[in-house]
């Protein structure tokens, strides 16, 4: 079930995703991420096109309280950022790697890489990496948009 927040009218609305995360949403790219850690506290992972970034050393208890952080940190307030480079989320890039003659695409989110790829039978499914390890293909899609947002919205 997805539920649509709307804190601020800066951005497009917060969205719950399926795992219980609240994602941001400006026009077809994911802005920013608050989810709950190991802990139960609720910590914010921003976007930009260098890739995700972990707001260093903010805990929140309430999904809202983040919320308005990160949309306060969007706005331009100042924040640290993690230097964790093994838990990096991107946003997704063309791969240079075609397939049946398509292009693949991909991304890092957290310890895991997911790729979009076309099928021969012309669907389009996406598979998760992590270490040696890769799921089985995950959906049959009409096109790699929707493939893509399947995955983003199981995030």
């Amino acid at each position: 079930m997805y539920h649509a927040i709307d804190f601020d009218d800066q951005w497009d609305s917060w969205t719950e995703s399926r795992s219980g995360n609240f994602i941001l949403r400006e026009a077809d790219d994911v802005r920013a991420t608050v989810f709950q850690n190991d802990y139960a506290q609720w910590q914010i992972i921003l976007n930009s096109e260098q890739g995700g970034r972990l707001v260093a050393d903010e805990y929140f208890e309430a999904a809202d309280s983040a919320i308005r952080r990160a949309d306060k940190i969007l706005a331009g307030a100042a924040c640290k950022f993690a230097r964790d480079t093994a838990n990096v989320t991107t946003g997704w890039a063309k791969q240079a790697k075609a397939l049946n003659g398509k292009p693949t695409y991909g991304r890092k989110y957290g310890s895991h890489s997911v790729t979009v790829r076309c099928a021969a039978s012309g669907k389009w499914y996406y598979i998760t990496y992590q270490a040696t390890t890769h799921s089985e293909p995950q959906g049959w899609f009409d096109t790699a948009e929707r493939a893509i947002q399947a995955f983003d919205s199981r995030q």
